[in-house]
């Protein structure tokens, strides 16, 4: 078997790094820059969205008294979330002190952005269907409107070469993958009913896609495209909610989440060499 899954959620555990880890609750996971952690979500009986991290060597949850939601990491292992609101604030996680600084953007966001170069982040604004996309480079604070990308665009390869746009199959979300020179489409997501095709994100090294195949819920499951080859891996087949994929940085394993029992639960899968 050329993968092998590792559950963070199995009866007995699992082993990650040679340790075993304990059932750990919570979504919107994603690794640190070490690849030995991991940031997630974890909201409470009163509906607040709390920020956890899990040490992978230990298995121990640090709780980090932030309130925010979504993290992220970007190439050069910064991380950041969004706070809460219809157009959330943006801030940059300091896991060293457990705290965070909020970064003023005259463009408030109005979705998830994506890195179309090292440093730089495109992300949608506003509440028109496309929204309109902007560009920032981490650590300014000015924002110009991105007007080289078409508005549908998800994602950029990390090596530049291929491009992922938002399409739809009648009013089901899905995506198609194109080479970015060319513009030739090498693959088209056509999900006809449930909740579409969704949550696209590369691989670091450019050679897989692995996004959301959902039916009507609970089931959605995660796929791995092999870029050169068109080969779809069928990642999970369990027929649960599993969704928000992220890739280590090595890009060896994939950390996501699943409803389980009534409960987000995160897993992790090790990726085909």
């Amino acid at each position: 078997m050329k993968y092998v899954l590792f559950f963070l959620f199995a009866v007995i555990g699992f082993c990650l790094h040679g340790t075993v880890l304990k059932p750990v609750e919570g979504k919107e996971p994603v690794f640190t820059a070490d690849g030995q952690g991991i940031v997630f979500r974890l909201d409470d009986d009163e509906g607040n969205s709390n920020l956890r991290h899990l040490d992978l060597k230990t298995g121990k949850v640090t709780v980090l008294k932030l309130e925010g939601k979504a993290p992220f990491r970007v190439s050069d292992g910064r991380i950041f979330y969004f706070g809460s609101g219809l157009f959330p604030e943006l801030y940059e996680l300091d896991l060293k002190s457990h705290s965070s600084r909020k970064i003023d953007l005259p463009r408030p966001f109005s979705g998830m952005p994506f890195e179309a170069e090292r440093g730089i982040l495109i992300y949608p604004s506003g509440l028109t269907s496309p929204p309109q996309l902007f560009r920032w480079k981490i650590g300014d604070l000015q924002v110009r409107e991105e007007k080289t990308l078409p508005e549908e665009t998800l994602q950029i390869s990390p090596n530049g070469n291929y491009i992922v746009l938002r399409t739809t199959v009648g009013s089901v979300p899905n995506f198609k993958l194109l080479e970015k020179k060319s513009g030739k489409v090498l693959f088209q997501s056509r999900k006809k009913d449930g909740l579409g095709c969704f949550s696209p994100v590369f691989s670091p090294d450019s050679r897989y896609l692995c996004f959301v195949e959902a039916g009507i819920q609970p089931v959605a499951d995660l796929r791995l495209l092999e870029i050169k080859t068109g080969k779809i891996i069928r990642l999970t087949t369990d027929s649960a909610d599993n969704q928000s994929p992220a890739f280590s940085p090595d890009g060896r394993f994939i950390v996501f989440t699943t409803w389980r029992d009534n409960k987000h639960l995160i897993k992790i899968l090790s990726v085909p060499e």
